[in-house]
C-alpha cells in the first residue's frame, strides 16, 4: 500500500515528456501557429527597424515579449482542452485568452521582476523564485485568482516537488536556448541562414516547450488533489473516533 502511495505521488519527468510530445501530435496545427507567431516575434526586429527606424533592443525584447505573448496562451489553452479531451482550433483558443491577456502581461512583468530582484541578491534566490513561480503565467491562462494568488497557487503545488520543478525549468530553459547552441556550432557560416534556420528549429520547439508545463502542472495537480483528498480522509476517521 504504502509503495503504492509513493508511486502515486512520484513525478518521472520522462513520462512528462512524453505526454508532452502525446499532446502536440494531437494539436499540430494549433501548436504549429503559435509556434509561427513566437518566430514572427523572433524577427519583429527587422519590422521595427524597417518601419519606425529604431534599433533599439529594449524596444525589440518588449515587443517580442508582447507577441510571443499570445503564443504561450494559446499553446497553455490549447493543451488542456487537450487534456480534457476537448477538441480546440486557434481561433476558439485565441478568443477564449484574449480576456487575459493584460492580466498575463501582468503576473509577467511582476514574476520577472521578483526573479531580478532576487538574482541582484547572487542567482541562487533569482532560480529559487523562477522554480517556486514555475507555473504563474501558466496558472493566468487555466485558473482563475485574484493577482496575488496566482504565486501562492503555484508556490502550493511546487511544494514538496522543488528539485522536481527545478529540473523541469531547467530542461525547459535547455529547449528554450537549443535553436542558439545550433548557431554556435556552426558559427562562422552565413549568418542570414543560420538565423533562418534557428528559427524554424524554435518555431517548433517553442510549442514543445510550452505543453511540458502544462504536462508538469497537470500532475502536480493530479497529486495535490490527491494529498487534499488523503487529508479529509484522516480528518473524517479522527472525527467518527
Amino acid at each position: 500500500m504504502r509503495n503504492d502511495n509513493q508511486e502515486l505521488m512520484s513525478i518521472d519527468l520522462r513520462n512528462i515528456l512524453i505526454q508532452a510530445f502525446s499532446l502536440y501530435k494531437k494539436g499540430p496545427s494549433v501548436f504549429i501557429a503559435a509556434g509561427l507567431i513566437y518566430g514572427f516575434a523572433n524577427v519583429s526586429d527587422a519590422l521595427i527597424y524597417k518601419f519606425f527606424h529604431l534599433s533599439s533592443m529594449g524596444v525589440f525584447l518588449c515587443v517580442s515579449f508582447l507577441i510571443t505573448s499570445w503564443a504561450s496562451m494559446i499553446i497553455f489553452y490549447a493543451s488542456a482542452q487537450i487534456i480534457q479531451g476537448r477538441d480546440v482550433d486557434l481561433i476558439s483558443a485565441f478568443r477564449y485568452v484574449k480576456g487575459k491577456y493584460i492580466k498575463f502581461i501582468y503576473v509577467s512583468f511582476l514574476l520577472f521582476g521578483i526573479v531580478m530582484l532576487g538574482s541582484l541578491f547572487f542567482i541562487i534566490p533569482g532560480l529559487y523564485f523562477m522554480t517556486i513561480f514555475l507555473l504563474v503565467d501558466l496558472l493566468v491562462v487555466l485558473e482563475d485568482h485574484p493577482l496575488e494568488n496566482f504565486f501562492r497557487r503555484s508556490a502550493y503545488l511546487i511544494k514538496g516537488y522543488f528539485g522536481t520543478a527545478f529540473l523541469c525549468f531547467a530542461l525547459m530553459t535547455f529547449l528554450l536556448v537549443f535553436p542558439a547552441f545550433v548557431l554556435q556550432l556552426f558559427k562562422g557560416e552565413d549568418p542570414v541562414a543560420l538565423r533562418t534556420i534557428a528559427l524554424m528549429i524554435g518555431v517548433f520547439i517553442f510549442p514543445y516547450y510550452n505543453i511540458v508545463q502544462v504536462a508538469f502542472y497537470y500532475r502536480l495537480k493530479e497529486i495535490k488533489q490527491d494529498e487534499e483528498l488523503s487529508e479529509d480522509r484522516v480528518d473524517f476517521i479522527s472525527s467518527s473516533m
